[in-house]
């Protein structure tokens, strides 16, 4: 048995991959729902009761689609309203996530607030995070994120408030100082821990890739593994303070091209940059399998120059394993029908959304998802 990826630099005793199942799911939505990012979804295993649960977050109409189901049988379907959350504000949840299966845990960046409420969505208890950091204030990032609550610490991404970075040389480079990645704990109204996803040190205006945020997943011990953009290099914090890197790259992958610093508003060429270039996009840790998941989007090269696709929805990418070292283990090239910001995992397996918006295909009120499972990857 041999890796696939050239980051392997051993073989793997056991190699694994992701086989298409029988089995689907399709959530069939009272209103449209455009399903751009993969912390929109959130998901429970019950398994004293056989259940699973799903909840789809609809920023269109402040509606949290529930559903619940037996063997991907729908057998119960609610929506809840998300507006009450946070009262004050009234924005859409920057992330949420389970605590338990009467428990959710929602994010408001705006505010640097959470909110704990029932499956109902019935708030329990809100508290905010009152910390500023030096030398910027800081607020917990406002745009869509995947929030993780492990071992009593709440991890979310981290924005400085500093104004408008893309136009201002001297605060991109700001940005760029202070770590991406924050961890608070449960109720803790003025402890705010900023030292974990921290930006690769040749980052700046003068070596810009396009790479303002990371992604980044938590596995089960508590370890928080960042990525940036074009790079195959992974940073992981562990639980014990202590940091490790690992390089996992892309059999597909093509060196980061560095981005001119003053194209930022020039959308045009910023739009053809992401349609021509990879990127390595959402990580994700499977706890079932004790495996983690990273997508890579691949870049397109077109005759004299020409850029060879038109719209996001048909960009070419790949699924990544990776063992506990951060070793990759296999790549599965997909369609670039299936959705790589629809990814969800499950104790069956991975449900990824064989469709996607910009798609004739997608149907905004019936979401579905296609079940792969692992399996031994043959011999060579």
């Amino acid at each position: 048995m041999y890796c696939l990826a050239t980051s392997c630099t051993q073989e793997k005793e056991h190699q694994i991959t992701l086989a298409k199942d029988k089995r689907s799911i399709i959530f069939t939505l009272s209103a449209n729902l455009n399903l751009k990012h993969s912390s929109q979804l959130a998901y429970w295993n019950d398994s004293v009761n056989n259940k699973e649960m799903f909840y789809l977050l609809n920023e269109s109409n402040s509606i949290i689609n529930a559903f619940e189901s037996n063997e991907y049988t729908i057998i119960n379907y609610k929506k809840y309203d998300y507006k009450f959350l946070f009262p004050n504000t009234q924005t859409i949840p920057a992330g949420f996530t389970f605590l338990s299966k009467d428990s959710l845990l929602f994010l408001s960046g705006q505010n640097n607030e959470f909110c704990i409420s029932n499956a109902s969505l019935k708030p329990c208890v809100r508290w905010r995070v009152k910390q500023s950091i030096h030398p910027f204030n800081i607020y917990l990032y406002t745009a869509f994120q995947p929030l993780y609550y492990k071992n009593g610490f709440i991890y979310s991404l981290l924005d400085p408030s500093i104004g408008n970075v893309i136009v201002d040389e001297e605060k991109i480079n700001q940005v760029y100082k202070v770590p991406n990645g924050a961890a608070t704990k449960l109720y803790d109204t003025s402890f705010l821990k900023n030292d974990i996803g921290k930006y690769p040190s040749l980052f700046s205006s003068k070596h810009s890739y396009n790479t303002t945020n990371s992604t980044y997943c938590v596995s089960s011990a508590g370890d928080a593994v960042f990525s940036f953009g074009d790079f195959p290099e992974l940073y992981m914090y562990h639980s014990d303070g202590s940091v490790s890197k690992a390089e996992a790259r892309s059999r597909y992958h093509q060196p980061p091209q560095e981005f001119p610093f003053e194209k930022y508003t020039d959308y045009r060429y910023l739009r053809e940059y992401k349609l021509r270039n990879s990127e390595y996009g959402n990580i994700f840790y499977d706890p079932y399998r004790h495996v983690y998941l990273r997508v890579y989007e691949h870049g397109t090269v077109g005759r004299l120059g020409a850029t060879p696709i038109d719209d996001f929805s048909k960009k070419p990418w790949s699924l990544m394993i990776l063992d506990d070292d951060l070793d990759v283990l296999n790549e599965i090239k997909f369609s670039y029908a299936y959705n790589p910001k629809s990814i969800l995992v499950t104790r069956r397996g991975i449900l990824i959304s064989p469709t996607r918006p910009g798609l004739v295909s997608y149907r905004p009120k019936h979401i579905s998802f296609q079940l792969f499972v692992y399996k031994q990857a043959e011999q060579p």
